[in-house]
């Protein structure tokens, strides 16, 4: 994989290194998952919350291979992955 390629998979807003949770999961299916809406919406993983800021540099991308951290995630009417 390239770097280039590799930049667009993996952001630095994760909990943990993407890629090393279960084979299949990714961001979006996990418990921890979050869109925030502003004047657009952003990724963010719950579990570094603590960290958030209003930019880019705390994203993740949905479609990023899940963490060791990943936990499932149970959906209910109210929710939207």
């Amino acid at each position: 994989m390239k770097i280039a390629d590799r930049a667009r998979i993996f952001q630095r807003g994760s909990a943990a290194q993407p890629g090393i949770g279960p084979k299949g999961e990714t961001c979006k299916t996990c418990q921890h998952y979050a869109r925030i809406r502003h004047t657009n919406t952003c990724r963010k993983c719950r579990l570094v919350e603590a960290h958030w800021t209003c930019g880019p540099g705390t994203d993740i991308l949905a479609r990023s291979p899940a963490c060791h951290k990943w936990q499932f995630r149970q959906l209910t009417r109210k929710q939207s992955p």
